[in-house]
């Protein structure tokens, strides 16, 4: 039972927090599709502090298993909010009328075509929403109850219809294929600190320094420009100077890439490689990528 409480407070300070980190004060992403930055901090020092608890008092702490399932509960709410799920949502149920205009007709050729109870109707709550609220307003909750509410059971069916998935492959690729899961290896290593010593390891806090030191310099330089800021990318320009190649020192990417098998760390290294030369040569030959959503697409493109 504590675990699921631990978890649920958890789970609302990462919904919560990351849309006052993004929107207000524009640091790291946290939460980003599969990527759980918010879960991994959380149990980093859950499961720290929950082994100074262990020695310190010798009282009988959280379990692994009250571990495992704060874990999970956190990662799952890492998925929706911002680019997860609620920052598309959100802005499609107000946005199609904002965007509305003579010019795309959106009026005539989309909105007849949705239903009115999928999208909010108050024109103050969709003008404050993208706008801001005016001073003294209070936030029109009425009218974004309904619109949300409807959604929510497209929303549980898709997740529900995902851990279906998860379970109907799983015993094929954990246990006959045996993949290697490089997203969990850091969190069950912390887990378990209390067989392994983790904590007392001198290499571990030394590869954890590394990353902290320049992620604390840097995100000081973001908010004090004056402040000194560490170098980790260069870009050097190729194919006549149209496209950049990238060298990045991305310490979550070394640490990706140190639990993933050779084969598939190269095959994502050369298919990266190989996308971005196809991108420089099209861009001499006089073809221009077009970027529209999440689909990437080519279209001819005048040649000055």
């Amino acid at each position: 039972m504590r675990a699921l409480i631990i978890g649920i407070i958890l789970c609302f300070i990462i919904g919560t927090a990351d849309i006052y980190n993004l929107v207000k004060i524009q640091g790291s992403y946290m939460t980003i599709d599969f990527t759980t930055g918010f879960a991994i901090f959380f149990i980093f020092f859950i499961t720290l502090f929950n082994y100074l608890f262990k020695k310190i008092f010798k009282k009988e702490g959280l379990k692994i298993s009250e571990l495992i399932v704060i874990y999970i509960m956190m990662i799952v709410s890492c998925s929706i909010p911002t680019m997860g799920l609620t920052l598309y949502l959100i802005p499609l149920i107000a946005g199609i009328k904002y965007y509305s205009n003579p010019q795309n007709e959106w009026d005539n050729l989309i909105i007849p075509n949705v239903k009115k109870s999928l999208i909010v109707q108050d024109e103050n709550a969709i003008k404050w929403f993208f706008e801001g609220l005016p001073k003294g307003q209070n936030i029109p909750w009425i009218s974004w109850i309904k619109p949300i509410s409807l959604w929510i059971p497209l929303i549980l069916s898709l997740y529900l219809a995902m851990i279906f998935i998860m379970v109907i492959l799983h015993k094929q690729w954990s246990e006959n294929e045996r993949l290697n899961y490089p997203m969990t290896k850091a969190p069950i290593e912390l887990i378990n600190s209390e067989n392994n010593n983790i904590f007392k390891n001198g290499l571990f806090w030394f590869g954890f320094l590394i990353p902290f030191i320049f992620g604390l310099i840097n995100g000081l330089h973001f908010y004090f420009p004056n402040f000194p800021q560490a170098q980790l990318v260069k870009n050097i320009p190729i194919f006549r100077r149209t496209l950049g190649l990238s060298f990045r020192i991305s310490f979550p990417m070394i640490g990706f890439t140190y639990f993933v098998s050779l084969p598939l760390a190269f095959s994502l290294w050369f298919f990266c490689l190989l996308t971005t030369i196809e991108q420089g040569f099209f861009n001499i030959v006089g073809l221009t990528f077009v970027y529209s959503s999440d689909v990437r697409t080519f279209v001819m493109a005048s040649v000055a």
